[in-house]
């Protein structure tokens, strides 16, 4: 199975939605598409010269900064799981999605093993 590992440093993912308007169509928020193009500027130096072919496992570690009402004990324990939103799977589409558009594979129904951290 195949892997690639990148740290990627910059704005928290937002989950990729897109919203109705009064007319029936649909758009996506700005804030959604410049996540999507800052995860897709940290990831481009990563994109191998042809799409992976074959089952892929994919490892996602999301790191968030503290709260600021996050007590010093808390802290203390260097990370504790993030429990609010974006969601655990939203998180995981969008990237993946980034990935799919870069050229990292041809179709995320490649991916056989999938684990995403928060």
């Amino acid at each position: 199975m195949q892997t690639i590992e990148m740290i990627l440093s910059g704005q928290h993912v937002q989950p990729k939605q897109s919203f109705r308007a009064a007319n029936g169509h649909g758009y996506t928020p700005k804030k959604i598409t410049v996540n999507a193009e800052v995860l897709a500027a940290g990831m481009r130096r990563h994109v191998p010269l042809l799409p992976m072919d074959g089952p892929i496992a994919v490892d996602i570690c999301v790191l968030y900064p503290w709260r600021k009402s996050e007590k010093k004990a808390t802290m203390k324990l260097m990370s504790i799981p993030k429990d609010s939103k974006p969601d655990v799977d939203n998180v995981a589409k969008q990237i993946l999605d980034v990935c799919q558009q870069l050229g990292f594979f041809g179709n995320d129904a490649q991916i056989a093993d999938l684990r995403v951290r928060m």
